[in-house]
């Protein structure tokens, strides 16, 4: 199965995980998969720190601020920046999509707004396992 992997990290592994500058560039279904990466790789009483692009930052036309407050994310595509991959574009996540979509992996334990230098919200979560096994 390490061939479905994101990485090639041991199941547990993790006391602490930080991720800056990441989610705020992924389409979703990237994120989700990198999500449930991370609460793989992450000991039980593990802490993660991640950054997120608020709701407070979203600075879209009315059609995308309509789309974005519907869904709670909003993945902008623009035209791209050099060297880096076509994906990497820019994303925007309300808190209440957080609590919703991310706590299938995590108890959210806060989410400080513009918490990363005054540019990007923090989000810091535990693993959420409830029982159940963890993903291998």
């Amino acid at each position: 199965m390490i061939r479905n992997r994101l990485c090639l990290l041991k199941i547990s592994l993790c006391d602490f995980v930080y991720s800056i500058s990441v989610f705020t560039h992924l389409p979703e279904d990237m994120q989700l998969r990198w999500l449930e990466e991370l609460s793989r790789v992450t000991k039980p009483d593990g802490v993660l720190a991640l950054s997120v692009h608020g709701a407070g930052l979203f600075n879209g036309n009315p059609q995308q601020k309509k789309d974005f407050n519907k869904a709670g994310f909003y993945y902008l595509k623009g035209s791209g920046t050099t060297g880096l991959p076509e994906f990497y574009q820019t994303a925007y996540h309300a808190e209440e999509y957080i609590y919703s979509r991310w706590s299938k992996f995590f108890t959210i334990v806060k989410i400080r707004p513009r918490g990363i230098a005054n540019r990007q919200d923090l989000v810091l979560c535990q693993p959420r396992f409830n029982g159940r096994s963890r993903p291998k």
